[in-house]
């Protein structure tokens, strides 16, 4: 443990820890009131109150991305995302109330990922960043009681305070950082790493929605199903610090080949969550490594993408072609991976020869 904290310490930097949880809060107060605002009406309009939200929250995100790039104002956007959140909770309105937790779920998500992205230069910090937003949308959907909303929504307030502070005193010490280090590789864009990065995600988002099944009887596995999500992303990046890219999606791709071959098996859907999910933080890293000056577009494009997921699987397939499918999309996903990852590395070992040289 104190070997992993030496390794680590540099990455999850406070403010990094506290909107790990705050990701969690955004994500439960967001759906929360989605919930709520759907309790009581018909299923056309619940219906349409989930488009709304998702459009928002997720199909908003890549042109946040750009103004994040550009303003480079995270903790004061932080803040006006929870300001958004509150303000659309204590509103009756349901249309306008959605409007606001939308658009404060895409400014957090957009700010505060951008932010982690920034500041880890290995890519478990982001893996566990991303993680906590699925067990605060599990408990939601699954344990919306309002004594539990009013609590979180009172974290929600006090570690946005803390995120602001943190963030004023790491500044200082982020700027001389950035001031040492080489600012050669922050010029270049890299155009094929990201499309085969934002493909792999596009895959993934396709097989997170692909498989379904008409219900289960164990009443605790929308919990399960959250916390293989969590485990998924949380631990991905730590497999793919310590091990490579390889065996990372080696276990990705057993995972969820052995997942969707057997859907209908609970053990096997949630070793399929957990497959899934693996590679999430190998997309987040390296997308920073493939857009270095636009990381804030990045992380936006990569939200943007599965949502899109969800609109390319709302047709029905027979379970056959879902498993072919299914076990296709993996390897191509994790082939793709497995490329943009030897492409850097065979980028950092010739500039380490160059720099040797001189």
């Amino acid at each position: 443990m104190r070997k992993l904290f030496s390794i680590y310490k540099h990455d999850f930097k406070p403010s990094v820890l506290t909107a790990t949880v705050l990701h969690f809060l955004v994500d439960y107060i967001s759906i929360s009131v989605l919930v709520n605002s759907s309790l009581g009406v018909n299923a056309e309009t619940a219906g349409l109150y989930a488009v709304i939200y998702d459009f928002l929250a997720f199909a908003t995100q890549p042109l946040v991305g750009v103004v994040a790039d550009f303003l480079h104002k995270e903790k004061y956007f932080v803040l006006a995302s929870i300001a958004l959140l509150l303000i659309g909770f204590f509103i009756p309105f349901s249309y306008v109330a959605l409007g606001f937790v939308g658009i404060g779920n895409a400014l957090f998500h957009v700010f505060a990922g951008k932010n982690a992205m920034d500041e880890s230069e290995k890519s478990a910090p982001l893996g566990v960043f991303i993680s906590t937003g699925a067990l605060g949308l599990s408990l939601a959907l699954n344990y919306s009681l309002p004594r539990l909303r009013y609590v979180f929504l009172a974290l929600l307030v006090v570690l946005g305070a803390l995120y602001f502070y943190l963030r004023l005193k790491e500044e200082p010490l982020v700027k001389e950082e950035q001031a040492k280090a080489s600012p050669k590789d922050k010029k270049n864009v890299y155009l094929i790493p990201i499309i085969l990065v934002s493909l792999g995600v596009l895959i993934r988002a396709v097989l997170g929605y692909l498989p379904t099944y008409s219900g289960s009887a164990l009443t605790i596995e929308p919990i399960l199903v959250a916390l293989f999500v969590f485990l998924g992303k949380a631990i991905g990046g730590f497999i793919l610090d310590s091990f490579g890219a390889i065996p990372l999606m080696i276990a990705s791709v057993v995972f969820t080949s052995l997942g969707i071959i057997s859907y209908s098996e609970p053990i096997f859907r949630l070793l399929f969550c957990l497959g899934v999910n693996l590679p999430m933080a190998f997309t987040l890293f390296y997308a920073k490594k493939a857009l270095p000056r636009y990381s804030g577009f990045a992380f936006g494009l990569l939200a943007a993408l599965l949502l899109l997921g969800l609109l390319l699987t709302s047709y029905q397939m027979n379970e056959i072609v879902i498993s072919c499918l299914g076990v296709t999309l993996s390897l191509f996903s994790a082939i793709m991976c497995i490329a943009v990852s030897y492409f850097f590395k065979k980028k950092d070992m010739l500039e380490g020869k160059e720099e040797e040289a001189l």
